[in-house]
Formats: C-alpha cells, structure tokens, sequence
C-alpha cells in the first residue's frame, strides 16, 4: 500500500505535498537539513528548550512509529522538508499537537494544512479532543490556533511557566478546509488510500 499525499497549490502559486513521515535515512536527513536551517527561537519555541544542533535522539522523536496514537506528517515543497507536525495520545479522547514550520516559510499556509490535517486525521481515528501547549512568546502560533477554535485552558502554573495551553474538539463530521488561495478542497480521510 502506498502512503497517502496530499498537494496543495499555497496563495503564491507554489505546490506542497503533505504525507506521513518515513522512518528512512532520506526522511531522517531531510529533517536534520529542516532543523539546520531553523533560527535558534524558532527550535526554542517549538521544543521549549535550547536546541543547538540536532542530534539523532531528537530526529528519531520526530520520526516515531506510526499507530493509532500517533502520527507524524511531513510537508515537502521541491523535495525538501519545509514543515512537520505531529500528533500523539494523551489518553483515548485526546491528542496532544506540535508543528514545526520553516523560518522562510511561516505565514504561507504551512502550518494551517498541517494542523487541520492532524485535527481531522486525529478525529478519524476517534480521538474527541486536541491539545496544545504554546509559549507564550509564540503569538504567531498563537494566532493560528486561535483561527483554528482552539481556547485557552491554561492554569495558573502554566501562565507562571510562560506556557499557554490551549484544546479544541475534533470535529468527526466531513468537511471542507480553506486553502491559502481562499478555494475550497474537500477533506479527505488521511487514513485512505489517495494521492490529492
């Protein structure tokens, strides 16, 4: 069986395709080059610590086994990973979310396709609810959840943490998502066997 893609065409003409990740030393070096290029507080705010260089224990945690609690996508533009987002169980009705987009890319879509990806990949497989844990300093993921109907639970540890935690609820029922490009694409399963 062939893994699934999905291509999408972002506002400024340029094709993505979005699939689940591979454990190969293809995948694992595209993601070593993604981290590379990333600035020292985009790893920060996306690992919530200092990241220095990648090392093989942080590129095999973002390339685990696929299984019903956990999924990993990648977003390849030309063949080069500019985007990876993930979902993994918190306990049977929620699942906790994190992305990374690349510094040249933010703010073109990425980071969108691949949360309503997780979200709807996620309540297909029956989870009820999303969690994410932001810091506080990340107002542009901030906003983006925000547009994706996720509010903020965090308690006050958090807020003393500098961390937001933010849930939405999975919708289970079929829907449409918005491209950059403002058309409409109906959504799919990501369970399915397809090539967008």
């Amino acid at each position: 069986m062939s893994a699934p893609v999905r291509r999408y065409t972002l506002a400024d003409g340029r094709l993505v395709e979005i699939r689940p990740a591979r454990r190969t030393p293809a995948e694992r070096r595209r993601l070593w080059e993604l981290l590379q290029r990333e600035s020292p507080e985009s790893l920060y705010l996306r690992f919530f610590r200092c990241v220095r260089a990648p090392d093989e224990r942080l590129i095999d945690s973002l390339l685990p086994l696929p299984s019903h609690a956990s999924l990993t996508l990648v977003c390849l533009q030309d063949g080069r990973m500019v985007g990876i987002g993930s979902y993994q169980a918190v306990d049977a009705q929620t699942v906790e979310l994190a992305a990374l987009v690349a510094d040249a890319e933010q703010g073109r879509g990425i980071g969108s396709l691949l949360l309503s990806e997780l979200m709807q990949s996620a309540a297909a497989n029956g989870y009820r609810r999303a969690v994410v844990h932001v810091l506080w300093d990340n107002r542009r993921s901030l906003r983006l959840l925000t547009k994706h109907q996720f509010r903020r639970q965090s308690s006050a540890a958090d807020l003393w943490a500098g961390e937001a935690v933010l849930t939405a609820p999975l919708q289970t029922e079929a829907r449409g998502c918005t491209r950059p490009s403002g058309r409409r694409e109906p959504q799919r399963p990501l369970t399915g066997r397809y090539a967008g």
